[in-house]
């Protein structure tokens, strides 16, 4: 069975996000208008991101300062870029703290949950986000641990894509 079938049938229909709403490709998705579009900060870097990446088609937002990005594949696609609305990941996200619900066993949860010890994150030695205060996640599979500075701990997932960054955590008792 393709992927993209697998991830409807076994996981998107369940889950009631209608064909349409969710998808890897921009043709899947049936209200483009619909979904958010792709900004940078800094409009100073205009003439690097046409340098680096050509492809992207980036230019001058109407809004001060920002660029924009129109939509894009990657080609490494399925490995990120699904996209969809926060209601349909929302409902993801609701199954994930229902422990499955009717999609997951609740065994596979708790093997998602659990970290990963040696697991190291790419780090730029050279970038000034590696002065966070926070000390560095803890990975399972597709799922993240942080830990907060007073001991609260979270775990989510996330994506950075070009002009596009999305987070969705809960807390350590499956609140928001």
């Amino acid at each position: 069975m393709p992927y993209e079938r697998y991830v409807r049938e076994k996981i998107l229909n369940p889950l009631d996000i209608k064909v349409g709403e969710a998808g890897f490709r921009l043709s899947d998705i049936h209200h483009k208008e619909r979904l958010v579009e792709h900004y940078a900060f800094n409009a100073s870097y205009l003439k690097e991101w046409r340098r680096q990446l050509p492809q992207l088609d980036v230019t001058q937002s109407n809004v001060t300062n920002w660029l924009h990005i129109p939509f894009f594949s990657i080609p490494d696609y399925p490995s990120g870029l699904m996209r969809m609305s926060a209601v349909s990941l929302s409902l993801f996200l609701r199954m994930f703290m229902n422990n499955g619900s009717s999609l997951l066993h609740p065994h596979s949860i708790v093997e998602i949950r659990t970290s990963v010890d040696g697991v190291v994150p790419y780090q730029n030695l050279h970038s000034p986000s590696n002065q966070s205060p926070l000390p560095p996640p803890k990975y399972g599979l597709i799922w993240n641990w942080q830990t907060m500075p007073d001991g609260r701990r979270f775990i989510g997932h996330n994506g950075v894509m070009p002009g596009a960054t999305n987070l969705m955590v809960i807390n350590e008792q499956d609140t928001i």
